[in-house]
């Protein structure tokens, strides 16, 4: 028989292509030169049987580590489904079906399972419209701080503006004394000289 890519491989033992490289790097699988494996070696023969049998390399039933899925895989197994092989006809027939009381057993417990999901939903609604109504006054509260902060700046601005004009006037009250004490000492100085 040919060899097998690692993926056919993978199909074959029921197990993951990662798997298989996780098996060749441990020295459990052969990989030959060209990348392929073949079933016909005994390492790969074992390894293939092992993993159908839905074991580990240890022995361990592979649905007690790995997440509980069904040991092997549809394509392996001879008359075999996703879900492992099929259950025989007297198997099916044999399970049993739920009466009349239980139903509404079941039915009422769902209905009281949706009555709770109802009351869980109705109390977050309630929480969000206070979140909402608390975020609503808090914007409120902001915008009128905001207009009492732009208020005391254009009351300052003009005052600042009154105080500008007052500097101003000062400014030139001082030039004219200043020319009149100037005027006043070179007079002085003009009548000492004199």
């Amino acid at each position: 028989m040919s060899g097998l890519s690692q993926a056919a491989f993978a199909r074959a033992a029921g197990v993951s292509k990662q798997a298989i490289g996780k098996a060749a790097r441990q020295g459990r699988v052969v990989i030959g030169a060209d990348g392929a494996l073949d079933p016909a070696e005994p390492a790969n023969a074992r390894w293939i049987e092992t993993h159908r049998q839905g074991r580990d390399n240890r022995g361990r039933p592979l649905a007690s580590h790995v997440g509980g899925r069904p040991a092997g895989n549809s394509a392996a197994l001879p008359g075999g489904s996703a879900m492992g092989p099929p259950k025989p006809a007297l198997e099916l027939a044999a399970e049993p079906v739920p009466a009349a009381g239980a139903l509404a057993d079941i039915v009422e417990k769902q209905r009281a399972q949706d009555d709770a999901l109802l009351g869980v939903l109705e109390t977050f609604e309630r929480r969000l419209q206070r979140i909402e109504a608390l975020a609503i006054a808090g914007a409120d509260r902001a915008s009128a701080s905001a207009e009492v902060i732009v208020a005391l700046l254009d009351r300052e601005a003009a005052r600042a503006a009154q105080l500008g004009a007052a500097v101003d006037a000062l400014r030139g009250l001082l030039g004219e004394l200043l020319r009149v004490l100037r005027g006043a000492r070179l007079a002085a100085t003009g009548a000492a000289g004199a």
